[in-house]
């Protein structure tokens, strides 16, 4: 029978006594799980840089999900470490998904529709949908984008810019309307960035998608 480790030990200990009621061992178990939290929040900044998210950020989002944590624990489905490095990693990656990577102008409104001749050439419009409340739809995209920000010395900063458009919610036609670019340098820019992406993609889709 395997050991049972001291950290598992007085964890599952603090959880009982929070369970009767005990305040102060919650705020023993929350002091104790602020360094596990901070940790976890460098940790996945590392992995997602240039979000434009902070450390603080994300601390307040671990912070404000560890009673729920507590409160819906079941000693004997997990260790607590796992059940809250688990639902705190997934809420926090929510938090990413929707606050990273916002684009510079927002004088522009519209959803994400590309033209018939790029979805025929380009694989990546697989990845870009139109943008919706499914989860998975909005972490894919976040994943791309941050593609596009961990590897910026590969594109211009006129394809980044637009691809960052494009992926929040801009169509061509909106970016050619407000004045950005001319139409042709709009495609021909689109064109190349997007096979620069697609080309990121691939590499990282074995990890990622």
């Amino acid at each position: 029978m395997p050991k049972v480790s001291y950290n598992r030990i007085l964890d599952e200990h603090l959880h009982t006594l929070v369970a009767q009621g005990n305040h102060e061992a919650l705020e023993r178990l929350k002091q104790r799980y602020h360094y596990h939290s901070l940790a976890l929040c460098h940790d996945l900044l590392n992995n997602y840089q240039k979000t434009g998210v902070s450390v603080a950020e994300l601390m307040a989002v671990c912070e404000g999900i560890f009673v729920h944590i507590v409160e819906k624990y079941d000693p004997s489905q997990s260790t607590f470490f796992s059940f809250w490095k688990e639902n705190t990693m997934h809420r926090m990656m929510d938090y990413l998904v929707d606050n990273s990577y916002k684009p510079d102008s927002t004088d522009i409104n519209g959803n994400i529709s590309l033209d018939q001749e790029f979805e025929d050439k380009h694989s990546i419009s697989d990845y870009i949908h139109e943008v919706d409340e499914d989860r998975e739809k909005k972490r894919k995209l976040f994943e791309i984008k941050n593609i596009i920000a961990q590897n910026d010395d590969v594109f211009t900063k006129q394809e980044a810019a637009l691809l960052n458009l494009v992926l929040s919610g801009y169509t061509i036609a909106d970016l050619e309307h407000g004045g950005v670019m001319s139409r042709s340098a709009l495609y021909l820019t689109f064109k190349t960035a997007t096979e620069k992406l697609q080309k990121l993609v691939r590499k990282a889709k074995g990890n990622k998608f």
